[in-house]
């Protein structure tokens, strides 16, 4: 039976919750790849989403936390996140809401700098926030000229970086997405993932987006928001499909992920998966899909001695030490 779930106060949820009906086809090859789509209802809350065209930032959705001289401001075009050129300071806002398993994503403008601080900056921070000691984040960093713009990706794990990512970066328009599902959390950045880790925890956290000048005397100013999306996935097991299509409320559609066996290979497990769907709350629909391994035959053409091979493969022709490798040899 379906039915409105209504629940106030920190984690606000309302409307259907979230309900599984069916996968579609139900079967797929290890390797993932095929399409497949899942009706149900609840798929597609909207009431977290923000796009700041508002005249005041939504006080349902979001909390002012700037500090210093730091200031947020709406509609104007957007959220516009700017510092002020005192050290220390601070402008953030964070959702009213908290989620256990969720995805978060922010479109953002850096604009372009003629004049660099005298130590490294915040742009941008798009931020899974449990305390000051726990929490993940994708970040954009200004140094002291154009060559030191990077990309940071982050999580902090009682007090301490336990898995981190960087690489150059650019000032312009960029899109963030962070994906928590149980311990494990993706950093999304332009629709690929460019870290994946496995050392979070799973206690309910909010989203921050912020900037903030650290301890330079300096403006980081007009860091523009476009929208921030809360983004509902799909997931085969424990392999969240992060760019699920949302059709609608009743239905979604994507690509299969890869199996994975329980030493996280991926492609090396067969048999059947729950699936989930994170949307208005989770829903879990138990041993609902199967995954098969495709028929295959994997020929290697050697003429090296007492080769050892430890191929995972559905199907496949070793040839003992000595031999030659593959159809043409001489065994």
């Amino acid at each position: 039976m379906r039915y409105s779930l209504f629940k106030y106060g920190t984690g606000v949820l309302y409307g259907i919750a979230t309900d599984l009906d069916a996968v579609s086809p139900n079967t797929g090859p290890s390797i993932g790849g095929n399409e497949f789509f899942m009706t149900g209802v609840g798929f597609d809350p909207r009431h977290w989403d923000d796009l700041f065209t508002a005249a005041v930032l939504d006080p349902v959705k979001w909390t002012d936390i700037s500090a210093g001289t730091g200031t947020v401001t709406t509609a104007s075009p957007n959220l516009v996140l700017s510092t002020g050129a005192v050290a220390g300071g601070i402008a953030a806002i964070e959702s009213v809401a908290t989620w256990a398993d969720v995805q978060g994503e922010i479109r953002c403008t850096i604009p372009r700098y003629t004049i660099y601080p005298t130590s490294t900056v915040n742009a941008i921070s798009l931020q899974l926030y449990v305390n000051a000691t726990n929490y993940c984040q994708i970040s954009v960093t200004v140094g002291e000229n154009s060559s030191n713009i990077n990309l940071l990706c982050e999580v902090w794990l009682n007090g301490a970086v336990v898995d981190s990512y960087t690489a150059p970066w650019t000032v312009g328009t960029s899109m963030f997405k962070i994906l928590r599902w149980g311990t494990d959390v993706y950093f999304i950045v332009n629709s690929a993932v460019v870290l994946l880790s496995h050392n979070f925890v799973t206690t309910a956290a909010t989203f921050r987006v912020y900037n903030d000048n650290i301890a330079a005397n300096y403006d980081v100013f007009n860091t523009q928001v476009e929208w921030f999306y809360y983004r509902p996935f799909a997931v085969f097991e424990n392999q969240p499909v992060h760019d699920t299509v949302i059709v609608s409320d009743f239905r979604l559609r994507g690509n299969a992920p890869p199996s994975m066996d329980n030493l996280r290979q991926s492609a090396a497990y067969a048999g059947l998966v729950d699936t989930s769907v994170v949307g208005n709350g989770l829903f879990t629909l138990a041993d609902s899909y199967l995954y098969y391994y495709l028929d295959g035959l994997t020929v290697i053409d050697n003429v090296q001695q007492a080769t050892k091979l430890s191929l995972i493969d559905d199907a496949q022709v070793v040839t003992p030490a000595g031999y030659t490798k593959g159809l043409g040899g001489g065994y």
